[in-house]
């Protein structure tokens, strides 16, 4: 296994000998700037994800790389960015974190310069600092995260934000923003201009279709994190429920009954966030009544949200839709039947009141009221 390993090892150095070279005979008037980053892994759901701060315009162009059920890569300092693609089709054949980075140490005449983390799914990680990063640099890494630090003001800022995670709880995202802000109140005097926040997770992308849970840059701010969590929440309250209902039903089917309990837990807890910011407003009522009423996880709540909501926009159709729908789920057939047969009154084309006014009668009928 080891000899297969090694071969594999071999092949990248060879194949990609002329891609490293290129790379150093362009980077070595680069001169670093103060950068932080975290790499890490989350076990429990599959989600693999990277927060970083740099004083370097647009760092979210340059540093992170990742591919979901495989593993990130993070290349800072005087970055090579061959690391970036070559560590990921390396952690793709299930080399190890330690292996990969040696053998992209092996194949770089200018070490000195570089600084690099890896971590794979399964939590395993590693990270080099070349002896000649400017100023103040270093690493640290545990299980399921790595963290990596340059033209620090204390080398001790990499140890806060590592320490930082491992005493977090939660999604990692929430994890991420919390080491890494934690690494920017210990450096407040660096002058970072931009962030970088992705978290994969397979098929948790835009309708499921690619794998960048989430994926937010800010490339040029004089607040770069302030403007990232602004923008991460701003994404929160238009995507995130549909993404983590996905991401529940696909635990479900893979029997990772753990992991969707704990997303659920999560969402329950963003929607009650949610509710405690805009008690009244009525699309927030809506979408959360929906949800909880159309997933089973709190009929009653769901069908008062949604009275509440009609209440506000009492001729809204997306309102009355959602609470015949939470009737429906109750029981109230009746009254699901009137609130449906009222809406196909006012959109006889609209298939779907059509659909869901059939589904209420056939219910009803079923059930020999």
């Amino acid at each position: 296994m080891r000899a297969a390993m090694k071969n594999l090892v071999l092949f990248f150095l060879t194949f990609f000998t002329f891609q490293s070279v290129f790379s150093q005979s362009h980077n070595s008037s680069v001169e670093p700037v103060a950068t932080i980053s975290i790499a890490a892994a989350d076990t429990l759901t599959g989600d693999l994800g990277i927060a970083i701060l740099s004083r370097v315009i647009s760092v979210g162009a340059i540093s992170p790389y990742g591919k979901a059920g495989a593993g990130v890569v993070v290349t800072q300092a005087t970055a090579n960015t061959t690391y970036g693609p070559l560590g990921i089709e390396m952690l793709s054949r299930d080399l190890l974190p330690w292996d990969i980075v040696d053998a992209l140490l092996a194949n770089d005449g200018d070490t000195t310069q570089r600084q690099v983390s890896i971590i794979d799914v399964h939590g395993n990680s590693y990270a080099f600092t070349g002896s000649g990063c400017v100023q103040k640099a270093a690493h640290m890494y545990g299980a399921g995260y790595s963290v990596l630090g340059n033209t620090l003001s204390s080398e001790s800022i990499v140890k806060i934000i590592g320490r930082t995670f491992e005493l977090s709880k939660g999604p990692l995202t929430d994890r991420l923003l919390e080491s890494i802000e934690a690494g920017e109140r210990a450096s407040a005097d660096a002058g970072y201009r931009s962030a970088t926040l992705l978290v994969l997770r397979e098929h948790g992308g835009y309708l499921g279709f690619n794998d960048r849970y989430v994926d937010i840059r800010v490339d040029d701010s004089p607040t770069p994190l302030e403007d990232l969590k602004r923008i991460y929440k701003q994404w929160m309250n238009r995507f995130t429920f549909d993404m983590q209902i996905k991401s529940i039903e696909a635990f479900m089917a893979g029997n990772n009954i753990t992991a969707a309990r704990a997303e659920l837990q999560r969402l329950v807890n963003e929607l009650n966030a949610q509710l405690r910011d805009k008690p009244d407003d009525p699309d927030v009522l809506n979408r959360i009544a929906f949800i909880l009423a159309t997933y089973d996880i709190d009929r009653e709540r769901a069908l008062d949200l949604a009275k509440r909501a009609a209440k506000l926009e009492p001729t809204n159709d997306r309102i009355l839709s959602t609470l015949a729908e939470c009737h429906y789920h109750l029981g109230h057939y009746d009254e699901a039947i009137a609130i449906g047969a009222e809406l196909v009154k006012q959109s006889p084309a609209n298939d779907n009141f059509w659909k869901r006014l059939q589904k209420y009668r056939e219910e009803k009928e079923k059930a020999g009221r």
